[in-house]
């Protein structure tokens, strides 16, 4: 439950119970093919917006270049989304694409010899040393945790849409925030065996809402 938690935080806070449901990635990249759709542009860039930021901030920018890789990505993807094809790839591989080229202008920028850097065959920079396995792109490493995280986020927000607010509040305070499963119940005012019973259901949900995204 350790990865759960960390990916339900967002800047130190957990999902809010309050939040609008958001679209599916299905349904957010048919609407954003249209440059007019404001309302799904803006739950595009709510949703994959942190995504990049924590991605550019890992690869080693600042916080002012993560915000402009982030901007700068987004006006890429509004250029190129109408050409995207699920045939051709994924679309986590297009949008790393598009946001990975963004961070190396922006590392090229800054400095111009990239020193400890070397490049593998795709053009990709890496780092040697033993906590990387040989010959995979730190970029790409890097993109595969924040995916992961990404994804736990929206199981947790799938599940969120699908039980009562009271349930999804029990398991955010059992199970997210950790607190003892009698402050729960009294919190909520319900009894400690029916904590336990909503944390094994909505942990069932999680993952299964979390196996069905990654095959997705």
């Amino acid at each position: 439950m350790k990865d759960l938690r960390l990916a339900a935080r967002r800047k130190g806070t957990m999902l809010s119970l309050a939040e609008e449901p958001q679209s599916t990635q299905s349904s957010l990249l048919r609407q954003i093919r249209s440059l007019s759709n404001a309302p799904g542009w803006a739950r595009f860039f709510e949703t994959y917006a942190p995504l990049i930021e924590r991605f550019a901030l890992k690869s080693g920018l600042s916080a002012v270049e993560s915000q402009e890789v982030v901007q700068s990505t987004m006006i890429q993807v509004s250029k190129t989304i109408p050409d995207f094809d699920r045939a051709k790839g994924s679309f986590k591989a297009w949008l790393y694409r598009c946001a990975k080229w963004r961070i190396l202008d922006t590392l090229r920028a800054r400095i111009k010899n990239t020193m400890g850097f070397h490049r593998d065959k795709e053009g990709l920079p890496e780092v040697g040393g033993e906590s990387w396995e040989p010959g995979v792109s730190v970029f790409e490493k890097l993109w595969d945790e924040e995916w992961e995280d990404q994804l736990k986020r929206e199981a947790l927000e799938e599940v969120r849409k699908k039980v009562s607010g009271a349930h999804f509040q029990i398991f955010c305070l059992y199970v997210l925030e950790e607190l003892p499963a009698t402050t729960v119940a009294a919190m909520v005012g319900v009894r400690v065996a029916q904590v336990h019973l909503v944390k094994c259901r909505l942990t069932r949900m999680v993952r299964k809402a979390l196996e069905t995204l990654r095959k997705t």
